[in-house]
């Protein structure tokens, strides 16, 4: 059949994936149903369901030898009264026995479970949700279909996102900024009983404390470094690995290595002066970067997630940073934090590219 509709192409390379029998029943419908005849089937949702491989390749040699009309998911809907003691995810497939044309559109619904409606055998379709989807996009995106069965076309765009090649995760972006790795590390080790390493820049850096509340932005520490642990008579501080003074300048992104799970806990502080902080946490040092200045603090979030492609959630043990989330809040000297108010503003809290909002950040500058 495929040969007949001029796709040699397809019709060398096709394997019928897993030997499974229901392709063969779409294939004979074709030659059952005159030029131009409509086909409908009840199929196991694998027809349209693989996204690589054999089983991908056989849907595209459906969407390229019939002119599919619409395509209904039901697999939300097995284990229900519409379909009785069917287990197996299906799906109702229609379409004209005919060869498409490069501009085919057909409509896709993926109908959820809803036990009261299904219990009398029945399933709702949401007309507004059920749209004309390109059969070339379908085969450029194979996991389109899949993406609007559990959501909308926004998830599809935030898919789309996170699939493009050009995304790079963090430690990829920031290591092609910072190839020597001098600007991110942890802060200075004190240990006293160890030997100790005297520097000229970690003595007159004031120190970074955590602030004691957790919604209230306070920087109650204001000592430096030498007031709080000494120097020698030539000005000098020291600390077993005191790091390097390019990892504290400005802006400054601190965060904690134990960043807690209290959702309202800042999970990040920015700080706008060169400031000391202990092995406790982690520095991202943006000092010299295209984008250092910003006009408020959201831009070193920027820096670390939005340039990201806002996805990065892979997460090493030792390295919690590299899935922090910056909340959108702007904290200033003796305020409270707040998330921004989007009339306010001209944006949405989920101005993050969608994260998750929960953890908040406080713009920390030392006085």
């Amino acid at each position: 059949m495929l040969t007949a509709r001029g796709l040699d192409d397809l019709a060398k390379r096709f394997q019928n994936p897993d030997k499974n029998p229901d392709l063969p029943f779409l294939w004979r419908a074709t030659e059952w149903a005159k030029d131009g005849g409509v086909i409908a089937l009840a199929m196991p949702a694998r027809l349209f369901g693989r996204t690589s491989g054999k089983g991908f390749e056989a849907w595209r040699a459906v969407l390229r030898s019939v002119e599919v009309t619409g395509l209904i998911n039901g697999a939300d809907l097995r284990w229900s009264s519409v379909w009785k003691d069917v287990k197996m995810p299906f799906c109702v497939f229609f379409a004209r026995n005919a060869k498409p044309g490069p501009e085919h559109r057909f409509y896709y619904a993926a109908p959820i479970n809803e036990p009261e409606i299904n219990g009398r055998g029945r399933f709702r379709l949401d007309y507004e949700a059920a749209n004309p989807i390109s059969a070339a996009r379908v085969e450029k995106q194979p996991r389109l279909l899949k993406t609007l069965s559990f959501g909308t076309w926004l998830d599809v765009e935030v898919m789309e996102a996170l699939s493009n090649v050009d995304n790079k995760t963090l430690e990829t972006r920031w290591a092609e900024w910072d190839a020597a790795g001098v600007k991110t590390g942890k802060g200075y080790d004190r240990s006293p009983a160890l030997a100790q390493k005297f520097v000229d820049f970690l003595g007159e850096l004031p120190v970074f404390e955590k602030p004691t509340e957790p919604l209230l932005f306070g920087f109650t520490a204001t000592n430096t470094y030498a007031e709080l642990f000494d120097k020698n008579s030539r000005g000098q501080s020291s600390a077993h690995k005191p790091r390097r003074e390019e990892l504290y300048q400005p802006p400054l992104v601190i965060i904690p290595k134990a960043p807690g799970d209290d959702p309202y806990s800042p999970k990040a502080y920015l700080s706008t002066q060169a400031v000391a902080f202990s092995q406790s946490y982690y520095g991202y040092s943006c000092a010299g970067h295209p984008e250092e200045q910003w006009p408020h603090p959201l831009r070193a979030r920027r820096l670390l997630v939005g340039h990201a492609g806002g996805h990065d959630a892979r997460l090493r043990p030792q390295r919690p940073h590299h899935r922090t989330v910056f909340a959108a809040c702007d904290v200033r000297s003796s305020t409270h934090v707040h998330p921004p108010d989007p009339a306010a503003t001209g944006t949405d809290n989920n101005e993050n590219g969608g994260l998750n909002t929960g953890s908040r950040s406080c713009f920390y500058e030392p006085s």
